[in-house]
């Protein structure tokens, strides 16, 4: 949806619209911006935690599948690792607000 979205504001009629605000000196022109700004962020924001969620969700599906608590347990320490590792990269890839 927030690339739906992404697009409907890239096209000529929205581009339009901005720039007949900024002729104007609307007072809307500053938000669209934002709203274009907040959405793009939204995007990348959401491209990459479906990256990392890529890497986990095989480790789940087998988890969810298997029938055998012996061999649920046997899943645990590698989804925990692959859990560690997901998180220790997506906090070297993420700046943090100050």
């Amino acid at each position: 949806m927030l690339q739906s979205i992404g697009h409907q504001l890239e096209t000529p009629i929205a581009k339009d619209i901005i720039m007949n605000l900024e002729e104007a000196q609307s007072q809307y022109a500053q938000p669209f911006h934002r709203i274009r700004e907040d959405i793009t962020g939204a995007i990348d924001e959401t491209t990459s935690i479906l990256q990392f969620w890529e890497v986990m969700s095989p480790w789940f599906r087998r988890f969810h599948d298997c029938d055998d608590p012996k061999q649920q347990l046997k899943l645990i320490p590698p989804i925990i690792h692959t859990l560690m590792l997901v998180w220790q990269y997506s906090r070297c890839s993420v700046v943090l607000p100050s």
